[in-house]
């Protein structure tokens, strides 16, 4: 393999460097963060070895920001750091870490890891495709098989008595919004979407706004309150089964209703023309290394988020918004790189 050694201290640059030249590794060394990043625009590495200093991390981020369809694999080389500082040095997004001075045997074990990667990356692909009848399948938790019940008897309580059949009964041009719930620890989301036809927009005015000729911000404002009792509903239910999900903002959803949509529910709202579709959703999430100044709003964080000192900034689970990611970028850098699950 080609290796990029990046260490000012040349006792230690010249022992890494022996080690890996006598394993038949072609190296190449840096003694200074402008030549590491030198070589990094002129050379096709696969690993690099970085001595953790103060301009470690900024080397690390410019390695994850060129990255495309290839990884890069990146040890750090700590010498006489705090144990806070290895949790901060994966943070970065470090694949591992050695300590100085290094033994032959540990160096070449670990900057032989992609080795191994690559080994098994036929297996590791496929066990990445989507499986909802693996060890556990989301589909038939309670909270989703009886989705629409429980999103009735607290519609209930908003447009007074009403029936829920499953099956999809509304047709025709819809608006709708949903609520995405992450499930923590599953990588997977439970999408609850409340749809209405637009010639019912009216009837349901009358009842929820006192007002079937209500503006169209106040209707839609109006949808998403329905999306958001929807999604109180699920939540509640999913705790009950010891399943812990967090919830986002209700996003408009424009989306049309089809076969692959996992469930579908319709209130009729008694005594009146008013129907509600209730869409149940259940999808795998896989996570991603992203670049914080990438991150999105309704992305999720699928570890803690910690700085150098191991404070923790965004716990495991969080749901981002535009005000956090703002913060996570004021406090790391727009290129830290996070593991964060797609929205």
């Amino acid at each position: 393999m080609h290796a990029l050694v990046i260490e000012e201290n040349e006792l230690h640059r010249d022992s890494l460097a022996g080690h890996l030249q006598h394993a038949n590794h072609r190296v190449t060394l840096a003694t200074s963060q402008a030549t590491a990043l030198v070589a990094l625009e002129r050379e096709s590495l696969d690993v690099v070895i970085v001595g953790w200093n103060h301009g470690a991390t900024d080397i690390v981020r410019r390695i994850r920001s060129q990255e495309n369809e290839t990884h890069i694999f990146v040890i750090a080389a700590l010498d006489q750091h705090p144990p806070a500082t290895i949790n901060a040095v994966f943070q970065a997004g470090v694949d591992d870490f050695v300590r100085l001075p290094v033994s032959r045997e540990e160096l070449l074990a670990r900057i032989e890891a992609p080795v191994r990667f690559r080994k098994w990356a036929s297996i590791a692909s496929k066990l990445a495709v989507l499986d909802l009848n693996g060890e556990r399948d989301l589909r038939k938790l309670d909270v989703f098989r009886n989705m629409g019940a429980l999103v009735g008897a607290d519609l209930a309580g908003l447009v007074g008595p009403l029936q829920v059949a499953e099956g999809f009964l509304v047709s025709g041009e819809m608006h709708g919004a949903s609520i995405p719930m992450s499930i923590v620890g599953e990588r997977a989301e439970i999408r609850v979407s409340v749809v209405v036809e637009k010639r019912l927009l009216k009837p349901l005015a009358a009842i929820l706004l006192y007002d079937e000729n209500a503006p169209h911000e106040a209707v839609k404002d109006m949808i998403r309150e329905i999306a958001n009792t929807a999604g109180g509903s699920v939540k509640r239910a999913a705790e009950l089964e010891k399943l812990q999900v967090t919830t986002g903002l209700p996003v408009d959803d424009t989306r049309a209703v089809t076969s692959e949509m996992t469930r579908c529910w319709t209130v009729t709202v008694e005594g009146s023309q008013a129907r509600i579709g209730i869409v149940g959703e259940v999808n795998r999430r896989a996570n991603q290394r992203v670049a914080l100044g990438q991150a999105r709003e309704g992305m999720v964080m699928a570890h803690d988020l910690r700085n150098e000192s191991g404070a923790l900034i965004i716990p495991s689970g969080t749901r981002l918004t535009e005000s956090s990611i703002a913060r996570a970028v004021g406090l790391l850098g727009f290129r830290f790189v996070a593991e964060i699950i797609e929205a």
